[in-house]
């Protein structure tokens, strides 16, 4: 078994390695299940056939690839190995329509008004931190029990739900109830890929982001759960934290294969519905409706699987 990568300073290329393409694509992804997302996206931006659509932080390309049957596509990443997966086997139209781009999502190399609609969907907006966080390591375990995880988060139908799960009786109580307090008056770069969206839409065109729901996430959080799943010849040890001073959810993963392991984590800024929401309408987004899930459920704060915002460039 080869040693697997340190986590790097910037996360966003360390953690999505090889065993987390294989572990999410081929297990944890159902086709159907994105067969739904893509359907949804058609479906509430009003996509007519031909149109141009920029999917950011498109990883293997699961949306851009059935988009592109009837759209002109960009699949912007920055893992390049992704991206050629994401083209892999498209033939005819598809193949024409389907443009892979290795980019920072920070700066997008479009002019204005090019797209008539932009996709940051699977919790991809959050990941980067104007301040440092605490890499002190979480507390220990204490005991094991079996514990049925909300469906919230990336942990929704993507793993059986009598997974092995670990957490600390009453332990992290407090950080939940200081979740309200005020981040950071340091300016947020992640509201740059929001500029930048905005940039990029044409008047009219739509935006289409999907994130967390907080309140069912640091319910779990705040339990600081720790899970152990297998899936065909991989395994997956993951361990969550929250730091409400930052408002960021961070997680440790061990990931290990047949001849690899790998270790790595990410940290992901929490937003709530109303601040997407206000951050939307001050770069010129009118905000259409806010969903739960890609079943077109209203949103609920208390038990939305996620926070799903249509918006339209004025």
């Amino acid at each position: 078994m080869t040693a697997g990568r340190r986590p790097e300073s910037d996360w966003t290329v360390s953690y999505f390695g090889r065993v987390y393409g294989e572990v999410y694509r081929r297990h944890l992804l159902s086709p159907e299940r994105t067969r739904q997302e893509a359907e949804f996206a058609k479906r509430v931006l009003g996509l007519t056939p031909g149109g141009r659509v920029l999917d950011l932080a498109a990883g293997f390309g699961r949306h851009a690839r059935l988009l592109a049957r009837e759209y002109w596509v960009v699949a912007l990443d920055r893992n390049r190995e992704y991206l050629a997966t994401a083209r892999k086997g498209l033939r005819g139209a598809p193949g024409r329509r389907l443009a892979p781009v290795a980019a920072d999502m920070r700066a997008l190399p479009f002019g204005a008004a090019g797209f008539d609609a932009v996709l940051l969907l699977f919790n991809s907006f959050g990941y980067f931190h104007a301040e440092p966080c605490d890499d002190t390591p979480a507390a220990g375990i204490s005991h094991r029990e079996v514990w049925r995880l909300p469906r919230v988060f990336y942990e929704r139908n993507l793993v059986g739900a009598d997974h092995g799960v670990y957490r600390l009786g009453a332990l992290g109580r407090a950080a939940e109830a200081r979740a309200g307090a005020s981040a950071s008056a340091t300016a947020d770069p992640n509201m740059i890929i929001l500029d930048g969206a905005a940039r990029v839409l044409r008047p009219g065109g739509g935006f289409l982001m999907e994130q967390p729901n907080p309140r069912p996430v640091l319910a779990a959080v705040a339990e600081h759960p720790r899970r152990h799943f297998s899936v065909g010849r991989f395994s997956v040890e993951e361990e969550f934290r929250y730091d409400p001073a930052r408002r960021v959810l961070e997680n440790r993963t061990v990931f290990r294969g047949p001849d690899i392991t790998e270790t790595a984590q990410y940290r992901l800024r929490l937003y709530t519905r109303d601040e997407l929401v206000r951050a939307l309408r001050q770069r010129g987004l009118r905000v259409v409706a806010v969903y739960g899930g890609y079943d077109g459920e209203r949103y609920r704060a208390g038990d939305s699987e996620c926070i799903l915002v249509h918006a339209v460039r004025r």
